[in-house]
């Protein structure tokens, strides 16, 4: 093996193309001395038995000291424990003409709020991209477990009533993704016999209780780790806001996620009181009576009313703003991606609907049946989840996006409007009429725009230029407004 020193660096590399294991301690003829800086050492073989000098590492043996150092061939970062370096040594496993240049070498020591000790146990000397991420990683490790728990495939099916994903099938490409889902025609599922219903009911409305108390009990646990961390002095350094600026509280917030959820229980029944059946666009993302693979849907319902309550915690006022603030803070998409693939979410489905809880969060201004905002209507048009969801691409110059995915996401984002009608035993028929017409005046802005996303600026997505009528000739007389509007009437739409 070849040792070699250049300046703040550390190359290490074996002289054929066998694989070799090589050992810096004290039975070594090897020295590495540290100077200071941390990041300037040297290199020297020993004679004889001479033993080396570890004391210029500053491995005083002390169990929280540990050694961070950047392999420049990798690019990964690598920890070690100091007190091992004293007592092993540093080992190396090198295969045939592999080499190490490691440099940026520095100090870390172990404490409460930076438990470096847990993650070099983690990595066991495998290196990661970041040393940091990974610190930053194990950190929101309690609030990112809590996520995972409350998503729970058996215990949200018990709640709705659906069949959850047998052990061992759940993830496995044969569920369809949402988007994709085949829906049934039928508007609704079979009834069952008057009497099954009335033997069932008393157990049916016990278990969807306990499943509801256990959901809520886990929704606390992940809110109190998310307070926790507020309690640390790592709380600035991953981005979370103050301990001042934490407005509410986590029993106000538990209260308004049980709400939602038991109204979110009404969402499928409301679809009988629109005027036209809702699309295939609309029942790949909300829960509804006719599809079969609805488990995936309401497991996207609970993350968006858990992700709302974390928004309540922290600002009563604009619970949405700080739903999707704490949402890139504590870096919830990739275990709530991990979540939903315990749903039959597989590949792009299961970011989707990561991407699909945020966004919704993200954009309260743009929102179907949303209030009255200053703010501007087209922000979810800079959003780039949105962009990403609606598939935004360029062709010969100009930026257009994607009919079917743009009237899923549109649908999806009705969801709170959806939720807040629901929450009344008997829903307003205005408010829903309102809604529908918001969706479907929505919707033919961007055909008249042609899915082009200037032109959606320029219109403007909540009204439609009316076509002139077609310039007449002798073979064809002209059709009046009238008419036209009796050949297609308005409001009524067939799904491509």
């Amino acid at each position: 093996v070849t040792y070699q020193t250049v300046t703040n660096e550390l190359r290490i590399y074996p002289n054929g193309s066998g694989t070799v294991a090589s050992i810096f301690n004290s039975l070594s003829p090897v020295t590495i001395a540290f100077k200071e800086p941390m990041d300037s050492f040297a290199i020297g073989l020993l004679d004889g038995d001479a033993k080396p000098d570890l004391a210029m590492l500053n491995a005083t043996g002390d169990v929280a000291q540990f050694v961070a150092t950047r392999d420049t061939v990798t690019g990964l970062e690598h920890i070690f424990s100091g007190s091992e370096l004293r007592e092993k040594g540093m080992r190396f496993d090198l295969g045939g003409y592999q080499c190490h240049v490691f440099l940026d070498w520095k100090h870390l020591r172990d404490d409460l709020n930076h438990p470096w000790r847990e993650l070099y146990e983690h990595l066991r000397g495998k290196g990661v991209a970041s040393l940091a991420d990974a610190m930053r990683d194990l950190q929101l490790k309690p609030v990112h477990d809590a996520l995972r728990a409350l998503l729970d495939p058996p215990l949200i099916a018990s709640l709705f009533e659906v069949t959850a994903p047998q052990s061992g099938q759940a993830g496995k490409k044969t569920a369809p993704a949402p988007e994709t889902a085949a829906v049934s025609t039928m508007k609704t599922p079979p009834a069952l016999p008057a009497q099954a219903t009335a033997i069932g009911d008393g157990h049916a409305l016990q278990r969807r209780k306990e499943a509801l108390d256990l959901l809520a009990l886990r929704v606390q646990a992940m809110l109190q780790a998310a307070q926790s961390l507020v309690l640390g002095e790592s709380a600035e350094s991953l981005g979370v806001p103050a301990q001042s600026q934490w407005q509410g509280s986590v029993e106000a917030a538990l209260a308004s996620f049980t709400r939602k959820v038991e109204a979110a229980r009404r969402i499928p029944s409301l679809e009988k009181h629109f005027r036209v059946a809702w699309s295939t666009h609309a029942c790949s993302v909300l829960p509804n009576d006719a599809a079969r693979e609805n488990l995936a849907r309401w497991a996207t319902v609970i993350a968006w009313a858990a992700l709302h309550a974390l928004g309540e915690l922290l600002s009563v006022s604009e619970p949405e703003q700080a739903g999707a603030k704490l949402f890139d803070a504590l870096r919830l998409r990739e275990p709530l991606a991990d979540a939903f693939s315990r749903f039959g979410l597989e590949d792009e489905g299961k970011w989707r609907a990561s991407a699909r809880a945020r966004a919704v969060l993200a954009n309260e201004a743009w929102l179907p049946g949303a209030p009255r905002s200053a703010k501007s209507p087209h922000s979810w048009l800079h959003d780039p989840d949105v962009l990403w969801l609606i598939n935004v691409h360029d062709y010969q110059g100009v930026r257009y996006f994607n009919k079917e995915m743009y009237e899923c996401l549109l649908w999806w984002m009705a969801l709170p409007a959806l939720i807040r009608i629901a929450e009344s035993p008997t829903p307003d028929p205005q408010k829903l009429h309102e809604l529908e017409l918001q969706i479907e005046s929505r919707i033919d802005a961007a055909e008249a725009a042609g899915y082009q996303i200037m032109a959606l600026f320029e219109l403007g997505e909540g009204s439609v230029p009316k076509e002139p009528p077609p310039v007449a000739d002798d073979d064809q007389p002209p059709i009046n407004e009238a008419e036209e509007e009796e050949i297609t009437p308005k409001g009524r739409r067939t799904p491509k």
